[in-house]
């Protein structure tokens, strides 16, 4: 589980996937029961980004350019591929 501090509130979710950046070390995404991929900065421990897919997220893992914000997730059998604008 990973646990966030989010404006004072405590957040507690599942966690059923991770996959650490391929070029910057200092980002990582989850993917959990709540349905949301996040992208957390390590050395701020802070959530940097999110996307709610509404379903559980079974895998998360970046693109190998590792850009931020590029990453696929599998929900229920179904891909969703996340590209940064």
């Amino acid at each position: 589980m990973i646990c966030s501090l989010i404006l004072g509130t405590v957040i507690i979710v599942a966690v059923t996937s991770v996959d650490f950046n391929p070029v910057d070390d200092n980002y990582f995404i989850s993917g959990s029961i709540d349905g949301k991929v996040r992208i957390w900065e390590v050395l701020g421990c802070q959530v940097v980004d999110y996307t709610d897919i509404r379903e559980i997220v079974t895998a998360v893992c970046y693109h190998p350019g590792g850009k931020v914000g590029e990453f696929l997730a599998i929900r229920s059998g179904k891909i969703t591929i996340q590209y940064s604008k």
